[in-house]
């Protein structure tokens, strides 16, 4: 396909482009307006393909089932010819693959795949005078996930923390670790268990707390800064990479905070949660489980719309 019959032009590349979709007649308006694509050739006239520097024309479209269109990119730059066509395809309709036949070189245009955690993280501090504080809320989900799924956790010297491996409702295999490094260095024992397992940044999903959400607040995340929370600094750091999703539970700010000070922060975070405040959180960690098992079901990035736009209150009790 690649060489090019005689009088081509040497800077045209062939495609076939071999998708799936219920709404192709809006394919040929979203090429013109997405991926800086110049024109689009209705009919497959070949006078229409020096329109413009980059030219798509559409020689064939078979509604409503599987369906090829056998056109022609024309451009100077032939990489960039293909990424705009990339770009405008990924665009059109995230749904839909799309299989790219250069030559014989063969692409395939899809949407990046499901973020699916396999193990869940729960930062916090080890020792009972830790214990229920707002700090080490990661704790308790991680905890009241071990409860809802029924998987055991145990203290494993290997992975520096309290680990359980077992099925999650609804999904596949998972894992669960609190680590007992201390907040400051949870990303050693995150590393020891990815290591261990092989597994990749992108499928550890990391709960903790945060004072600048209000309570009764989550945030669903699949990539990002610490944010100043030192045991999110040590996972980034141990893991190489801050591309790995994250959980925020809110725990709100100390009362009179305006001044930012720092006393009051800490005095905030290890301090403890009212008996409103515990009815509360409660219930947002019953909303937490139900977004992580929404993760593992159809991934992190579904269910930030639910996770995202919620907030739990006691009047949902």
């Amino acid at each position: 396909m690649l060489a090019s019959p005689k009088g081509r032009r040497p800077n045209t590349v062939e495609l076939n482009i071999s998708f799936f979709s219920r709404c192709s007649l809006r394919l040929c308006g979203s090429l013109r307006q997405a991926g800086g694509l110049g024109a689009v050739a209705h009919g497959g006239n070949p006078q229409d393909r020096a329109a413009s520097p980059l030219c798509v024309y559409v020689k064939k479209i078979d509604f409503d089932k599987s369906f090829s269109l056998n056109s022609t990119v024309l451009g100077e730059d032939r990489a960039n010819s293909l990424q705009n066509l990339k770009n405008c395809l990924t665009n059109y309709q995230k749904s839909d693959t799309y299989q790219l036949a250069i030559g014989k070189m063969t692409e395939a245009v899809t949407q990046p795949a499901l973020v699916i955690p396999q193990l869940i993280v729960g930062l916090g501090n080890p020792e009972s005078k830790y214990d229920q504080t707002r700090h080490n809320i990661g704790f308790a989900a991680v905890e009241t996930l071990s409860r809802s799924w029924r998987v055991p956790l145990a203290e494993n010297r290997k992975f520096q923390g309290e680990y359980g491996e077992g099925m999650a409702r609804g999904g596949g295999k998972i894992r669960l670790l609190k680590p007992l490094t201390y907040m400051n260095r949870s990303g050693q024992a995150i590393q020891a268990v990815t290591s261990w397992y092989k597994l990749p940044p992108e499928s550890v999903l990391v709960i903790y707390d945060d004072m600048d959400l209000p309570l009764g607040k989550t945030r669903l995340r699949l990539s990002g800064s610490a944010g100043g929370h030192n045991g999110m600094k040590s996972a980034i750091a141990h893991l190489s990479t801050q591309n790995f999703p994250r959980l925020r539970i809110g725990i709100g700010k100390p009362k009179g905070a305006a001044n930012n000070d720092d006393s009051d922060a800490v005095s905030h975070v290890l301090g403890r949660f009212s008996a409103a405040e515990n009815q509360q959180m409660s219930l947002v960690l019953q909303f937490v489980v139900e977004c992580i098992e929404l993760s593992l079901k159809q991934g992190v990035e579904k269910a930030m719309n639910v996770c995202n736009s919620r907030t739990i209150n006691n009047s949902e009790s």
